[in-house]
């Protein structure tokens, strides 16, 4: 089995190819959020406390958990029938993605994942922004 950092390596290896895949791949080319295309994303991540949380261009959208990969469930990302697990003890439930070898599809839960939670923190920053005034 493979070391944390290891599978790490292996599954952003895995996302930065399927965004490339997408980049490529002409019936994805309509993939378009923010500033950029889909396919200029870029993968980072930032070790906490043993587990490797993964961002697309700033935006938290999973992690490495024992060696798992998981994503944020969101609406959106509920269509593609994810089984629900636990990252670690006392945790939200997350998405385990476990086919990781298919680009198309890895592309795709990425992509929905991220847009789904930018639309999301715009909707509740236009609500921390408005303003009640009393009558």
């Amino acid at each position: 089995m493979p070391s944390t950092k290891e599978f790490l390596c292996n599954v952003i290896e895995k996302i930065n190819y399927s965004l490339l895949f997408a980049r490529t791949d002409e019936s994805k080319a309509n993939y378009k959020y923010g500033s950029g295309s889909f396919g200029e994303a870029i993968i980072t991540f930032r070790p906490m406390m043993g587990e490797y949380l993964i961002y697309c261009d700033g935006t938290y959208f999973g992690g490495v958990y024992d060696n798992r990969f998981m994503i944020k469930p969101t609406d959106e990302n509920e269509r593609f029938c994810l089984e629900k697990d636990f990252p670690y003890d006392g945790a939200k439930p997350m998405y385990l993605v476990k086919d990781l070898n298919n680009p198309a599809l890895l592309a795709e839960m990425v992509f929905t994942t991220v847009q789904s939670l930018k639309n999301a923190g715009a909707k509740s920053k236009k609500q921390k922004n408005s303003t009640y005034l009393p009558q």
